[in-house]
């Protein structure tokens, strides 16, 4: 079978006690969602002292019968919020869009800021501290590399200053990986959590807003509404918002343990379960880690390391140092074996297990490192320099590599569901098609409309059509956007949007590129209850250029039972758009920024 990695949104809520019985395996949830039962003799230990590290589920629908899908759950996916599904050779997307959804998620690394995520913090703090190591490795390598270049400054006391810097952030990112560890399959509520614990009052947090959704108060903390699996969030639940301070967990009846968020385990929780989890274990071996390695990064500030005599050095200096980095290399095993079936065998096409082989020979670099300052001699001390830069540099790589996975987003789901349930793929060459083949473009379809050829529509329909041609007029019209459903998908050559917010960008940016836009005519070629589809030749006239262009397109208007548009499609060739690919990717770079430029009004 081949393997994805969707966002799987019918089951990032379910939870279950792994304590208990294999057998007990049954995820169900309320509002028909699927159901997951246990694969019996699924359950994979990599150390036979720890926890099974996966199991696999098969997805039955609502009735309960087999879909011919299973769901595989891994600790690690399940700590950064995610879930694996395996599928058939049939029903697995094709390799264009396998690699469409490596393509989204770089972009997302470059552009997403997952604020309300603490997988995405971590990656981000860890990412500034090993670019801090760096910096530091950096000015002790280069006077000893270089011993007649001259400085502008003293390079010790910067890389002394950068270096305290650097242990800090690492301990930061120390205590959210204890913080996630805890809190496995609710990392996104990170941002709901930290308001909570702001209060003052000691309120509960109340679901944000459909303005605040929209940043009207974006620096307030808000939960990512998409993501955040707690029952408070009735976006992804679809339960009531409970005011009370704990939330219950749909995997089990309603009568099972409530699950809260965490932000330190009691030691009653580490020897009772926590113990025997590997991905727990991994984290929190990595946070002493960095408490240890905070030590070294004291004790390297100007002022303290110039005066240490070699007792303190040989017996504080370098052994917090290489203790600290033992610690590194032990939790990056834990990662590497966490992802692989047997202790031996490499995974290499997981992510995590990656991220672990950087870390494990980043980790490498500080051990030999921090044994070198043991040697006196001039090799050891230039060695032990240049393993500070090509250590962390090597960390950074897969600190770099949580970045893309960590910032989640529910576009996938609600684009994918707009799709389904609203995307209409015309027949281009059967609707536009001239008996005069001149007419023609040399793929048979005639874009240019004819007015005296349209159909006639009914006033509420005639209102709509003339709304979205104000729009490409350059009417940036709060009255012509209603239009639009709230959810609502706008797919042209350049843009892809799936909120009319987002679409409202596109529209608002009308009058600020164009000196001119304006509707030569239309032709009506269908009317159904559930669509309108039509001609449409515009005339666009450039800010910078005094020249006009006339562009013909086929614009497709999917409408729900409330009459709005749920659906805007603007094809101006006979080809219709795949969603995939590249191109995906721009549209929808565009679709979701182009609004911090254009700022359309935020009550859309």
């Amino acid at each position: 079978s081949s393997l994805a990695q969707p966002n799987c949104s019918s089951f990032t809520h379910q939870r279950t006690q792994y304590m208990s019985a294999p057998s007990d395996y049954k995820l169900s949830s309320q509002d028909s969602l699927p159901q997951l039962d246990y694969i019996e003799g699924s359950s994979n230990q990599v150390l036979s002292f720890q926890n099974a590290n996966s199991r696999r589920f098969t997805v039955n629908d609502e009735q309960g019968h087999a879909s011919g899908t299973e769901w595989e759950w891994w600790s690690r996916e399940n700590r950064k919020g995610r879930h694996i599904l395996l599928l058939t050779h049939a029903q697995a997307p094709s390799r264009t869009a396998h690699t469409t959804r490596l393509l989204r998620a770089f972009a997302r690394m470059l552009t997403v800021v997952a604020w309300w995520d603490v997988s995405w913090w971590i990656g981000i703090v860890f990412s500034i501290g090993s670019m801090c190591s760096i910096t530091a490795g950096l000015l002790q390598w280069l006077p000893i590399a270089y011993p007649d270049a001259s400085f502008g400054a003293d390079p010790s006391i910067i890389s002394g200053v950068v270096s305290f810097i650097r242990g800090m952030l690492f301990l930061l990112g120390g205590m959210l990986l204890v913080v996630e560890a805890v809190n496995a399959n609710q990392s996104d509520c990170f941002g709901w959590a930290l308001k909570g614990a702001l209060n003052s009052d000691g309120e509960n947090v109340d679901r944000a807003s459909a303005d605040e959704e929209k940043g009207t108060n974006s620096s307030d903390f808000q939960p990512d509404l998409r993501n955040c699996t707690h029952i408070h969030n009735p976006d992804r639940m679809k339960h009531r918002i409970m005011h009370t301070k704990t939330f219950r967990v749909e995997a089990r009846p309603k009568s099972g343990p409530e699950q809260t968020w965490k932000w330190w385990p009691t030691w009653q929780d580490i020897r009772i379960h926590y113990r025997r989890e590997i991905g727990f274990n991994a984290n929190f071996i990595l946070f002493v880690g960095t408490a240890i390695y905070w030590v070294t990064n004291l004790l390297a500030l100007p002022g303290i390391y110039d005066t240490l005599p070699q007792g303190a050095l040989y017996g504080l200096y370098y052994p917090s140092f290489l203790l600290g980095a033992i610690c590194f290399f032990i939790a990056s095993m834990l990662y590497i074996f966490e992802v692989q079936r047997q202790w031996w065998k490499p995974t290499p096409r997981m992510i995590g297990w990656w991220v672990g082989m950087t870390n494990l020979v980043g980790s490498v670099g500080w051990v030999w490192s921090a044994c070198l300052g043991y040697c006196s001699s001039t090799w050891c001390e230039y060695q032990s320099a240049l393993a500070l830069v090509w250590a962390p540099t090597v960390y950074l790589m897969g600190n770099k590599m949580t970045l893309p996975v960590a910032g989640k987003s529910g576009k996938d789901t609600l684009a994918s569901r707009l799709e389904d349930e609203f995307e209409k793929r015309p027949d281009p060459v059967a609707l536009t098609h001239n008996a005069n083949e001149s007419q023609n473009s040399s793929s048979g379809v005639d874009y240019e409309p004819h007015p005296e050829n349209s159909i006639k529509l009914d006033p509420e329909r005639e209102k709509i059509v003339q709304s979205i041609c104000n729009l490409y007029s350059g009417s940036a019209s709060e009255d012509d956007m209603m239009v639009y459903g709230k959810e609502a998908v706008y797919d042209d050559p350049w843009s892809y949007c799936d909120t009319r917010y987002k679409i409202a960008g596109q529209w608002y940016g009308i009058p600020k590129l164009m000196k001119n836009s304006r509707t030569i005519k239309t032709e009506v070629l269908s009317s159904k209850p559930d669509e309108i589809i039509f001609k449409l030749q515009q005339e666009y006239t450039p800010k910078p250029m005094p020249i006009s262009k006339k562009v013909n397109s086929l614009i497709t208007l999917t409408l729900d039972q409330d009459g709005k548009v749920r659906y805007h499609k603007d094809m101006w060739n006979e080809k219709d758009y795949s969603h995939e690919g590249l191109g995906k990717v721009m549209k929808e770079l565009n679709g979701d920024h182009l609004t911090k430029i254009t700022k359309p009004p935020a009550e859309l």
